[in-house]
């Protein structure tokens, strides 16, 4: 009888457990939802060095102040010019007549365009500058009033709607006035996304006039006019890049620029500036037909030639040099650009010295030695998703290798390398499981966990443990927890955990509860 109330006590402990294992899993599940909610949420207490997307909008008055520093476009750069303002519905207009005939009046255009006066009635002056309006104005109160001098002034500009879509980090609706410019409609809405292009940017205005921004020749020489001014219910358009140009050799501003139809070669060296090594008549042009084939074309002093989408121009400076047979200089050093070398015959020390010398500022620690490669592996496309870290690795198309000057000359270079020589400060890249990826101001002290606070914290699949840190971007690969300070130019990367699916949480609770009951059975019918 005892043997038989002992089984049956085993069985019902059994099926408690089973209950009480679905009960547990069952509860935890929205716990588990919810946590892994926050944590892949993507505020932050920590705002991001050097990066706005990191900074949290939590309150009503993190709002206002964010928007009261966006909206800088709305205060006035002086008297406008009454050529060019154009006026519209809400702008506040005065007339004042004074002589023989004497009248104040004010009043706001209207949304037909209209505006109404004692004794002169109602005046269209919609699409009308400030001028002709005044010129308008004029002529009609001459011949209705002799003797007395008119003048009609504008009180205060209107408030309007203008759209910004296409490649901007918050496409819709932004707040304007008629004095406000391209580049900062597209700085209210979010700024330029990744691959926008900056010199085809298309404006649409409500009267079917177009106009084309192009904000490199604003930024590099002020060019007010390829920053227009908007008008109301204006369209922007950012599309994204689709050809470019590509500039190397003496030059002030070189790399890959957005192709502008029509634009010739002397325009663009024009506009991007020409250092004052270049020789101006030895300037080369590679036209691509299709794939690496191509024709030169040498333009002597006084020449031009209209440029064409994938072109490539080389601007060699006086002393002559090979483009095949160059190592570039970038950074904190006197002449940075293209220096000829030899294979072997030149250590990264005597380039450094070729380019002048390195500045003041200098970080001669951390020089890095930039040189192409294929690798054997497969390519990853998207190497911040990459669960394999010599995947990550890998899905770059160069190699780098930190040189040390201050303990060394370091090795021999090899023509297309590229040595940069940073400056004191800089950047850490942090890539992979974060919050908030992207790059962050170098803070002296800061280990990799506090790159990593800045960052947002850690992605809900974050592999905290595996995280890993390079010296340069592909330098030595070193696990965070064996640093103890980052330097400027570092990389960490935080690879993704394997995901664990419900069913397989619940079958690991079911597992763990029934073993441990188990357990407890066994040791209570031993002790017995």
């Amino acid at each position: 009888m005892e043997e038989h109330l002992r089984l049956i006590t085993k069985r019902k402990i059994r099926i408690y457990t089973v209950l009480l294992s679905l009960f547990l899993a069952w509860g935890s599940l929205p716990a588990l939802a919810q946590s892994g909610s926050r944590l892949g949420s993507s505020g932050s207490e920590t705002p991001a060095l050097g990066n706005l997307s990191g900074v949290t909008l939590d309150s009503p008055s993190d709002r206002a102040r964010l928007l009261e520093e966006r909206n800088v476009e709305l205060l006035g750069t002086g008297p406008v010019d009454p050529d060019v303002y154009v006026l519209g519905p809400g702008d506040l207009l005065g007339l004042e007549i004074v002589g023989a005939f004497s009248l104040s009046a004010e009043d706001i255009v209207g949304a037909d365009g209209r505006v109404v006066f004692p004794q002169i009635g109602a005046l269209d002056l919609s699409g009308k500058t400030l001028s002709e309006a005044r010129d308008m104005i004029g002529s009609k109160t001459g011949r209705m009033i002799r003797g007395s001098d008119v003048s009609l002034l504008l009180r205060s500009t209107r408030a309007f709607k203008v759209y910004v879509v296409g490649r901007v980090g918050s496409p819709g609706a932004v707040r304007a006035t008629a004095m406000m410019r391209l580049s900062e409609a597209i700085q209210a809405a979010g700024g330029f996304e990744a691959a926008a292009d900056v010199r085809n940017i298309q404006i649409l205005y409500a009267n079917g006039e177009t106009k084309q921004g192009d904000l490199l020749s604003f930024l590099l020489h002020g060019d007010t006019s390829a920053n227009p001014t908007l008008l109301d219910g204006a369209v922007i358009n950012v599309q994204p890049t689709t050809h470019q140009i590509e500039v190397v050799g003496s030059v002030m501003n070189p790399g890959p620029l957005d192709f502008v139809e029509g634009e010739s070669a002397r325009d663009l060296l024009e506009m991007i500036g020409l250092s004052p090594q270049a020789d101006l008549s030895n300037i080369r042009i590679h036209s691509f037909s299709s794939g690496t084939d191509y024709t030169e074309t040498l333009l002597g002093e006084g020449e031009d030639q209209t440029l064409k989408a994938r072109d490539r121009i080389l601007v060699r400076g006086l002393g002559d040099w090979d483009p095949e047979a160059s190592v570039e200089v970038k950074g904190a050093v006197k002449f940075p650009g293209p220096h000829s070398v030899k294979r072997n015959d030149l250590r990264v020390a005597d380039v450094v010295q070729l380019a002048g010398g390195a500045l003041e500022d200098a970080v001669l620690s951390r020089v890095v030695l930039n040189r192409s490669f294929d690798p054997d592996s497969v390519r990853v496309t998207d190497p911040v998703a990459a669960k394999n870290y010599v995947a990550n690795l890998t899905s770059y198309r160069s190699r780098e290798v930190v040189v040390d000057l201050s303990h060394g000359e370091g090795p021999f270079v090899q023509p297309g390398d590229v040595i940069s020589v940073p400056r004191e400060g800089g950047f850490v890249h942090i890539t992979g499981q974060v919050k908030v990826p992207g790059y962050y101001d170098h803070q002296p002290g800061w280990e990799p966990k506090d790159y990593i606070k800045a960052a947002g914290g850690f992605a809900r699949l974050a592999d905290k443990k595996g995280t890993r840190v390079t010296r340069g971007n592909h330098g030595d690969v070193l696990f965070a927890q064996d640093m103890k300070e980052l330097a400027a130019g570092d990389m960490v990367w935080v690879p993704e955990r394997p995901p664990i699916s419900t069913w397989q949480l619940f079958k690991d609770l079911l597992s763990i509860t029934t073993q441990a009951l188990s357990v407890y059975l066994l040791v209570r019918e031993t002790t017995n």
